[in-house]
C-alpha cells in the first residue's frame, strides 16, 4: 500500500527515524498516542455530560462511602 504523505510530515517522520525506530514503529507509536488522547478526550466529556445532567455525587459523600466500603 502507498500513502502519500505531506513533506511536513515525511520530515517529522524522518526525525524520528533517525532515533532508531522504524517508520513503522514511529506510526504506531503516533496512532497509540493519538488513541489514548482520544480515549481521555472522550472520559473529560463523559464527566463534563454528568455534572451538566446533576449526575455526580458530592466529594465529601465519596469519601464517607469509599472510607466505609473499605473499612477505613
Amino acid at each position: 500500500m502507498q500513502i502519500d504523505l505531506p513533506e511536513d510530515l515525511i520530515r517529522r517522520l524522518m526525525e524520528r527515524t533517525s532515533t532508531g525506530k522504524s517508520k513503522a514503529d514511529v506510526l504506531r507509536d503516533a496512532m497509540d498516542a493519538l488513541d489514548w488522547l482520544e480515549g481521555e478526550v472522550a472520559a473529560i466529556q463523559e464527566g463534563i455530560d454528568a455534572m451538566q445532567n446533576d449526575q455526580v455525587q458530592a466529594l465529601e459523600d465519596f469519601d464517607r462511602e469509599f472510607r466505609v466500603g473499605q473499612g477505613l
